[in-house]
């Protein structure tokens, strides 16, 4: 079943897309972008371009790119969203947003340039090999937002008492041990 979204193409007016829509030079686009070196995977597109539409309204869409994969490989249509703190590769703690059944995970930096909570729905364009797209649109309620929230000031806590644990005298881990034998004279 493909799903179809409400797109506004202009100030008063929107429209229903679904992934059929979605202009085939804008995936070969992006998927150029993604071909250059240290280039990331993951966009954020105002909606309206992907339809080729000029641009009127701040939404964004979230396009993933997962060119190994067909959509058969993954559960994107799940309704599962969830909100939780993650380890970063640097080190620091940041909340995100775990789609696809927690196999796709989207950084808060993402999530705070979308801003989902705005419209009620995170719109994501999936993009697998062969070219294939999938448009889906999920539900933003208050429940998930607020979930993504407490997350957000959870890594945030973490983040600030490890600066803070930074600044003192580092503490002696002892994490390795010896077995004596007998320790009689």
């Amino acid at each position: 079943m493909m799903q179809t979204i409400e797109v506004s193409v202009d100030k008063q007016q929107t429209q229903d897309f679904d992934q059929d829509d979605v202009l085939e030079e804008f995936i070969e686009r992006v998927q150029h972008r993604a071909a250059e070196p240290d280039s990331s995977r993951v966009f954020v597109v105002p909606l309206p371009e992907l339809f080729g539409l000029s641009v009127d309204d701040a939404e964004k869409c979230v396009v993933i790119l997962l060119e190994n994969m067909s959509p058969r490989d993954i559960k994107f249509r799940s309704d599962y969203l969830n909100a939780d703190v993650q380890t970063m590769r640097d080190g620091r703690s940041a909340a995100c947003l775990f789609l696809a059944e927690g196999r796709v995970i989207v950084s808060e930096k993402i999530i705070r340039e979308v801003w989902p909570a705005d419209y009620d729905r995170l719109v994501v364009l999936w993009v697998f090999r062969n070219s294939d797209a999938k448009l889906c649109e999920y539900f933003y309620h208050d429940e998930i937002n607020q979930e993504f929230s407490t997350a957000c000031q959870i890594a945030k806590r973490i983040n600030e008492a490890r600066d803070e644990a930074d600044k003192e005298e580092a503490a002696l881990v002892f994490d390795s041990f010896q077995t004596l034998g007998d320790t009689k004279d």
